[in-house]
C-alpha cells in the first residue's frame, strides 16, 4: 500500500508561515494604532488641562502681553502636535487595514490549500479502499475456484 503524499505540502507550509507573519504584522499594526490613539488622548488631555490653568490664571492675576504670548504660542504648538498625531492615527489605521487585507489573503490561501489537501486525501482513501476491495474479491474468487476444483475431484 502506497503512502499518501500531497504534492503541494511545501507550498502549504510556506503559506502557513506567511499567514503567521501576516498575523504578527496585524498584531503590531493594531498595537501601533492603539498607541497612537493613546498619545492623541494624552495630548488632548494636556491641552484641556493647560486651558483650565490658563483660565485660572486669567481669573486670579493681571495678565501681561508676555504671558498671553507664551500661552498663545504654547496652545498653537499643542494644536500642531494634535494635528500631527491625527495624521499618525490615520496612517496607523491605513496600515492596520492593509495588514488585515494581507492577513485575509493568506488565510484564504491556506484554507484553499487545506481543502485541496483534504480532497486529495479523500481520493487517496477511496483508491485504497477500491484496491483493498479488489484484492478481497480476488481472494474470494480464488477460494471459490478452489472449492469448485475440489468438488470436481
Amino acid at each position: 500500500m502506497k503512502k499518501f503524499v500531497f504534492q503541494l505540502e511545501t507550498f502549504l507550509k510556506i503559506s502557513k508561515i506567511e499567514r503567521e507573519k501576516a498575523e504578527i504584522a496585524m498584531a503590531m499594526a493594531v498595537k501601533n494604532f492603539q498607541k497612537q490613539n493613546e498619545i492623541h488622548l494624552s495630548l488632548q488631555k494636556e491641552l484641556a488641562n493647560s486651558l483650565m490653568e490658563y483660565e485660572q490664571i486669567l481669573l486670579k492675576n493681571k495678565v501681561n502681553v508676555n504671558l498671553l504670548q507664551i500661552y498663545g504660542d504654547f496652545f498653537s504648538w499643542k494644536r500642531y502636535q494634535i494635528d500631527l498625531q491625527k495624521t499618525a492615527i490615520k496612517k496607523a489605521e491605513k496600515q492596520q487595514k492593509e495588514c488585515l487585507v494581507n492577513l485575509l489573503k493568506h488565510e484564504k490561501q491556506v484554507k484553499s490549500l487545506e481543502q485541496i489537501r483534504q480532497k486529495r486525501f479523500d481520493e487517496y482513501k477511496y483508491e485504497m479502499l477500491a484496491e483493498e476491495q479488489k484484492q478481497i474479491d480476488e481472494i474470494g474468487l480464488q477460494i471459490h475456484m478452489r472449492k469448485i476444483i475440489m468438488e470436481e475431484s
